[in-house]
């Protein structure tokens, strides 16, 4: 059983610092002169205790800034990290913040993603880790709008999503969206969990993805059995004004279907996704496997 507290660096500093000295410092070689700044004193933290024993800890700025998340090597798996960062976030609602951020190290992203953070800016060196700069908003209403630039992120959050089934309706797996390294770990991760998991990739033209590689199509190949690729006559999908990414029935990411069409996400949210899914549902019969795209013997 775990108990997160709300407290501040006065009260306990010295448990605030000897859990992130032992993660960050002793197992992550990040300089000490780097760990601790002058944001500490006026930070809103959190320590997480199993029993007697505090095991995790984060802070969170003034500024709706997220760091210092920290969770004993020997505590992780159990689920921790995720009631943390729920616990924060909710916090930062009660604090009235319209957006939250962090700086995530990059093998973290699926971490937050889940969550619902979306990864914006490109990938930097902190500490001499790669990093990338994820937000989060607080109170989006049903759908949060997607700038085109961002296509890429949002449909990496909204596959973090997934727990059973991720489904991809596109037009031909653009790469620009779809051969994302963060996306393919995903739902190469969830196509492997359990027998019951998988993936249906749906697709209008095959064209493109029989004149190069596509990392998505190479995963397709070798995991036959739990990520599927069907191609569809775009005669069957005249109903769908949208191409998506559907996480089970909870998440969507939608972008129109002509160029420079707006997008949008919502994350929890089974009323936003009903209709899309049942959609995709009436497309997958009409789609058949590409003989060019078979996985060769």
């Amino acid at each position: 059983m775990i108990r997160i507290q709300n407290t501040d660096w006065h009260s306990h500093s010295e448990l605030l610092s000897r859990i992130r000295y032992t993660v960050f410092v002793e197992e992550q070689q990040v300089p000490p002169a780097l760990e601790l700044d002058e944001h500490d004193e006026h930070a809103d933290h959190f320590l997480v205790f199993s029993g007697d024993t505090a095991v995790a800890t984060a802070r969170l700025l003034d500024d709706g800034g997220v760091g210092r998340m920290a969770v004993l090597v020997e505590h992780r798996g159990q689920g921790i990290g995720l009631a943390l960062m729920s616990h924060i976030i909710d916090r930062g609602r009660q604090l009235g913040f319209e957006r939250l951020h962090l700086s995530a190290q990059e093998h973290a992203l699926p971490f937050y993603g889940r969550l619902g953070f979306i990864p914006v800016g490109d990938s930097y060196q902190d500490a001499g880790i790669p990093h990338r700069t994820m937000t989060l908003a607080l109170n989006p209403g049903p759908r949060q709008a997607v700038a085109t630039e961002h296509f890429a992120d949002a449909a990496f959050t909204c596959a973090c999503q997934a727990r059973r089934r991720l489904r991809i309706f596109s037009q031909s797996l653009e790469p620009e969206l779809y051969a994302n390294t963060f996306l393919v770990g995903v739902i190469s991760r969830l196509a492997r969990r359990h027998r019951i998991t998988g993936v249906d990739l749906l697709m209008c033209d095959d064209q493109p993805l029989r004149e190069g590689f596509h990392p998505l199509l190479a995963l397709s190949q070798k995991l036959s059995s739990s990520i599927e690729l069907r191609v569809v006559d775009p005669i069957h999908t005249s109903e769908s004004q949208h191409f998506s990414v559907i996480a089970d029935d909870q998440a969507i990411f939608a972008y129109g279907r002509h160029k420079d069409a707006p997008g949008w996400l919502a994350v929890n949210s089974p009323a936003q996704v009903k209709e899309p899914l049942e959609s995709f549902h009436r497309m997958w019969p009409q789609g058949t496997t590409s003989p060019w795209l078979r996985r060769l013997p």
